[in-house]
């Protein structure tokens, strides 16, 4: 992990750009979002509102998947709520006919409306890149 980029992300010092999520605001920097994304890149260089006011609402994306998101353009990395060790936590191939759902792992930040799994807090990160 970057400590300056991550340390940019945490205390959101020196930031130019603030992004809006369903009351949840991210002061982030456009040299570290805009260079990573072409969508935040058009709307902050394009001839539009973002550009101009310096803010952009996302509003129609869920606020703890932007976070991920944005954590991984700082850190390369994000958490997906699941608390393991790679070493020794190694996958095994499972039989999806033993799979019991309702015991798979999830996890909700207090304040949020929705609860995701790793599986699906991952692809919702990788989709919205």
């Amino acid at each position: 992990m970057n400590s300056i980029a991550a340390k940019l992300f945490s205390t959101g010092k020196y930031s130019d750009l603030l992004i809006k999520c369903k009351g949840k605001e991210f002061r982030v920097h456009r040299a570290v979002v805009c260079l990573q994304s072409k969508p935040l890149a058009a709307a902050v260089d394009g001839q539009f509102k973002e550009a101009i006011t310096g803010e952009i609402d996302l509003d129609g994306n869920e606020p703890d998947i932007v976070e991920c998101i944005l954590k991984f353009m700082y850190n390369m990395n994000y958490s997906d709520g699941r608390e393991s060790d790679i070493t020794t936590n190694i996958p095994r191939p499972a039989n999806i006919s033993n799979i019991s759902w309702s015991s798979l792992p999830v996890f909700a930040d207090a304040n949020a409306t929705t609860v995701h799994g790793p599986l699906l807090t991952n692809t919702k990160v990788y989709i919205h890149r």
